[in-house]
């Protein structure tokens, strides 16, 4: 079983759709708390997990052409 929690500084969709419904919120906002939750994971990640990601990242556009 993965017991890694890699949700808990995501922003949930069902939350921030709320918010911006709702003027709770701007879309400016709303980036600015993305762009700080994304600053944060990669503050933490070691090497192996940067590259990683790095290399998902670059390859994430052909995955969806091979999936069909």
């Amino acid at each position: 079983m993965n017991t890694n929690n890699h949700s808990a500084g995501l922003i949930q969709l069902d939350a921030t759709f709320a918010r911006l419904v709702s003027g709770a919120a701007t879309i400016g906002e709303v980036l600015a708390e993305r762009a700080t939750a994304r600053a944060a994971l990669f503050a933490s990640e070691d090497a192996y997990a940067r590259r990683h990601r790095e290399w998902a990242e670059a390859r994430e556009q052909f995955n969806f052409a091979f999936a069909y």
